[in-house]
């Protein structure tokens, strides 16, 4: 049976966060190939840390994961916002790319400048960080058969997790034939499915601007209409 499904955990971004923490320590190939896709590069001449919940204090938050190059004079420091299946808190991504934020940063990796990159890891391909610096990757880009790590353990976990990953976005691939066809689906999927719809639908339609923001006060954006 798959590990995810068996412990209930595919959408608990701590657990996850912390399954790539393993995955990116594990393997400089396996965080490479997931750079690529932000167009950025660890320099193969430095080693790298990785650092998950970095608390930066009450006005800023809590980034999911931080990876920096050592024993570089001018790093690179990559802050990394985790999401599945919720959208982003308010400013959230703007918190996390501020000026105070990078400085907290600083301080607690005792350096004196970086140079700080942002990526937004969703499953929902129709989320949008509320900040412009942060890079949206996908969860789908994790697809990969020839993507591997080296210990055989966490190897087949992450195998585990493809499978998870691709039963997620096979249905939400064709939103229409998914819902009219009574595909079994998440509430996740689902919702999913109905943005893609909407986008679809609006998106060509010149008396609707869709902007990006705060639904019904519930403290998450979403896509407005």
């Amino acid at each position: 049976m798959n590990i995810f499904e068996a412990l209930n955990i595919f959408y608990r971004e701590d657990v996850i966060s912390d399954f790539l923490k393993n995955c990116f320590e594990d393997s400089r190939h396996f965080l490479n190939k997931f750079l690529k896709s932000a167009d950025i590069q660890i320099d193969d001449n430095y080693n790298y840390k990785v650092i998950n919940r970095m608390g930066l204090g009450k006005t800023i938050g809590t980034p999911d994961i931080v990876i920096y190059e050592t024993e570089k004079q001018i790093p690179k420091i990559i802050v990394i916002e985790n999401k599945l299946g919720t959208g982003e808190g308010i400013e959230q991504t703007i918190r996390y790319e501020s000026k105070m934020a990078q400085e907290r940063i600083l301080r607690r990796l005792n350096l004196e400048a970086a140079e700080f990159h942002f990526i937004f890891l969703t499953l929902d391909t129709t989320v949008l960080p509320g900040s412009s610096k942060f890079i949206s990757i996908h969860y789908s880009s994790f697809l990969n058969d020839k993507l591997t790590v080296t210990n055989a353990s966490l190897n087949r976990l992450l195998e585990d997790f493809k499978e998870k990953l691709n039963d997620f976005y096979t249905p939400v691939s064709n939103p229409v034939k998914a819902l009219t066809e009574g595909i079994p689906m998440d509430t996740v999927q689902r919702k999913i499915c109905w943005q893609k719809i909407l986008i679809t639908k609006f998106s060509d339609d010149k008396n609707f601007d869709i902007g990006w923001g705060e639904v019904g006060g519930a403290g998450r954006n979403n896509f407005l209409f």
